[in-house]
């Protein structure tokens, strides 16, 4: 769920994240606890935008109903292939979650002026 890579190289320059990041895993009962702070969190399902198209995400309401705060929205290329990521802040001491809870809804739109396709440094993630 949370990628654990803190360098990548974008363009020929190296990018490093700090502090490092580290991957969290769930609980015996399935749930992560998360302490107040920021995190990266990696989508389980990979996302496929065909072409003339763009792909768009809205987090989940029930996040806001246990005390999360997210990007409020992402929106993918056409041709954008890979499993993404989502950014999410915990202002709370402690936040518990399942992890098979829902975290975004993906919905496709047209966009039959783009002949471009995605083939940026982001093409082809991988799940974790």
């Amino acid at each position: 769920m949370f990628h654990p890579d803190s360098v990548s190289t974008l363009k020929g320059n190296t990018r490093i994240t700090s502090p490092e990041k580290q991957r969290i895993l769930p609980d015996p009962e399935g749930f992560y606890n998360l302490h107040q702070g920021t995190y990266e969190v990696r989508l389980a399902n990979e996302i496929t935008v065909p072409p003339g198209a763009v792909g768009r995400g809205f987090p989940r309401s029930s996040l806001n109903r246990f005390g999360m705060i997210k990007a409020p929205a992402a929106i993918w290329d056409s041709g954008y292939r890979g499993f993404s990521t989502q950014t999410v802040y915990v202002p709370i001491k402690t936040f518990r979650i399942h992890k098979d809870e829902q975290w975004l809804q993906f919905t496709l739109e047209d966009c039959e002026q783009s002949d471009v396709s995605y083939h940026g440094h982001y093409q082809g993630e991988k799940p974790i």
